[in-house]
């Protein structure tokens, strides 16, 4: 007894690895192929159901964890054409809470559940006669579904396959919330790198040993004149004048320093000297918290040649913090001057939505004062063109 509680034991772990795999990576097969490997089942399918109008759906772009494996794709496509509405395992769906196990010869006798159009014309084609599941996620009348099904020549699920879905659920439910998370965050990103790729500044983003880790196309181009400014072989900036290129590189590595702590707020803003033109590049050294823009981004920089480029105003700051375009038009009308009543009525809202919103700029900055976040943001690239009188 003690040694089928140690094998049960060390099943449900490794299902759980591969659950929280399938998260991270989208190896939802896997997964499902451990789950019908240690319950002996025929086929295992993530899905969604919609309990309004009983449809299903076994892909969505929106929830991509959904998957199925051994399944034949001619029984799904008939599942969802037709025997979803007359699946009298659901009917009453909507009201079974989340992470619930249900196996099917305990919502129905095996004699009544003999006697469904579900059961003869669907499941009994296929020789499987037992299923079990539940729901994973609940979002109003739709449901994200886990479930199972066993061949009638393998007999019931088995005490133990209720054991190992019971402990599995709770993790299943968290998995599929953090795929969905990651997949919003990853969409995210592309969408912001992608914004990068076009603005005619320079942008280089530096790993946390301040080893250049992506640059948009004006940063390339801007490596590739070696003109006061460059990248080494191994991807750290250079600049042609000794002491420049000293603070510069003080500033890359404070920047990572404070990315990493929880520092206020980070002073690194330079000019960097070039023999193409006596005006010199502007550099700012943003930190980067939680690895804001890129998977393993520490610190960024932003090289502005203010003869050939110019910015819009607030795109930095939006961009380099995750401010919402409403935050950045806030922070970019106080980094101007204007008062936050001035805001209030240039942009037609309230005074408590202002504030709300300052709030938000506050935490996404790093900083816990309008002076401060003023002082910060006049470094940015944007704001020297939009202003000369903030530029330091």
């Amino acid at each position: 007894m003690a040694q089928q509680q140690d094998a049960l034991l060390a099943t449900t772990l490794d299902v759980i690895g591969e659950v929280y795999e399938a998260a991270a990576n989208g190896t939802w097969s896997r997964f499902l192929n451990a789950m019908a490997d240690a319950t002996d089942s025929e086929g295992t399918v993530l899905w969604l159901h919609d309990a309004f109008d009983t449809s299903a759906r076994f892909q969505d772009s929106e929830s991509s964890f959904l998957c199925n494996v051994r399944m034949e794709k001619g029984f799904l496509k008939s599942y969802a054409e037709h025997y979803t509405h007359t699946n009298v395992l659901l009917q009453q769906i909507d009201a079974v809470p989340e992470g619930s196990v249900l196996v099917s010869s305990s919502m129905l006798s095996d004699r009544e559940f003999h006697k469904t159009e579900y059961y003869n014309d669907w499941l009994r084609p296929q020789g499987i006669g037992y299923c079990l599941g539940g729901p994973v996620l609940k979002r109003t009348s739709v449901v994200s579904m886990f479930s199972m099904q066993r061949l009638v020549s393998r007999g019931p699920f088995r005490d133990r396959d209720l054991q190992l879905l019971s402990a599995v659920m709770p993790h299943l439910r968290r998995a599929c919330l953090l795929h969905k998370r990651l997949g919003q965050l990853r969409a995210q990103q592309s969408g912001v790198l992608a914004t990068l790729e076009l603005l005619p500044n320079a942008v280089w983003l530096f790993d946390a040993n301040g080893r250049l880790l992506l640059a948009n196309g004006a940063g390339r181009e801007l490596n590739a004149r070696r003109d006061g400014l460059w990248l080494d072989g191994n991807g750290r900036p250079v600049a042609a004048d000794p002491g420049e290129h000293l603070r510069l590189r003080r500033s890359i590595d404070g920047a990572i320093a404070a990315g990493q702590s929880s520092v206020d707020y980070f002073e690194g803003s330079l000019g960097i000297s070039r023999n193409s033109s006596p005006v010199p590049l502007q550099v700012t050294v943003y930190p980067l918290r939680n690895e804001a823009l890129a998977d393993g981004a520490a610190a960024a920089i932003f090289i502005t040649d203010t003869t050939r480029t110019a910015l819009p105003e607030s795109e930095v700051p939006r961009l380099i913090y995750g401010l919402t375009r409403t935050e950045a038009r806030l922070a970019t009308h106080l980094a101007r001057g204007d008062t936050l009543e001035d805001y209030c009525v240039a942009n037609d809202v309230t005074a408590n939505t202002a504030r709300t919103h300052l709030k938000r700029v506050f935490e996404k900055t790093g900083t816990r004062r309008q002076a401060q976040l003023v002082s910060l943001l006049s470094r940015s690239p944007a704001m020297w063109h939009a202003s000369p009188n903030l530029q330091h």
